[in-house]
């Protein structure tokens, strides 16, 4: 009963004309940043408060364990990721309509560049 209503009431929220655009990409911004926490690791370290470095390595080298820098390395290189794409959807929708050319190998370097940070990071975990 109480979560038909909160889901009610969620629905006319968003269904606000006016406000409806605004706050579903406010709302998808929070929930993006909340995924990308807790995909790197945070709720991990909050639980563990593990140390920042490993010696003087950022990176754990055991999937066992995470360093506080490799938790912050990890989000940074998943939004960038995220930015890219946003980029190349904007770019998709005609937002940048004179630049699209420019504006998709922006955001197609960003997606590149949190890959690959990702997939360094990853190697150096396993040992690589």
């Amino acid at each position: 009963m109480v979560l038909e209503r909160l889901r009610r009431a969620l629905f006319r929220l968003l269904t606000y004309r006016e406000r409806s655009e605004r706050l579903e990409s406010a709302v998808a911004i929070v929930l993006l940043a909340f995924a990308v926490l807790v995909v790197s690791g945070f709720i991990y370290v909050i639980v563990t408060a593990p140390p920042a470095l490993y010696g003087t390595r950022p990176v754990f080298p055991s999937v066992t364990g995470q360093t506080i820098v490799e938790f912050v390395l990890v989000a940074f290189a998943y939004s960038l990721s995220f930015l890219g794409l946003y980029l190349i959807h904007l770019t998709a929708r005609g937002r940048f309509a004179t630049r699209s050319g420019v504006a998709v190998w922006a955001g197609i370097s960003l997606f590149v560049v949190g890959l690959l940070t990702v997939i360094s990071m990853l190697v150096q975990k396993f040992g690589g």
